[in-house]
């Protein structure tokens, strides 16, 4: 899906949740982008979903 294999820096953010009277630690990886590649990604992201929503709605719609 994304093109490009370069070697990006991930922000980590860890928290503690509590679920079901237990903790559990939620870690979060965010990849550190330029402006530019953070444009880049958002695009992509966008072309793959909008391509993916289109074969439901085109899809013809079947009669009971």
């Amino acid at each position: 899906m994304f093109t490009g294999t370069q070697n990006i820096k991930y922000a980590k953010d860890t928290r503690t949740a509590v679920f079901q009277g237990k903790p559990i630690t939620i870690t979060d990886y965010t990849p550190v982008l330029s402006p530019e590649q953070r444009e880049k990604r958002k695009k992509e992201i966008e072309r793959t979903l909008y391509g993916i929503f289109k074969k439901y709605v085109d899809k013809p719609k079947k009669s009971a």
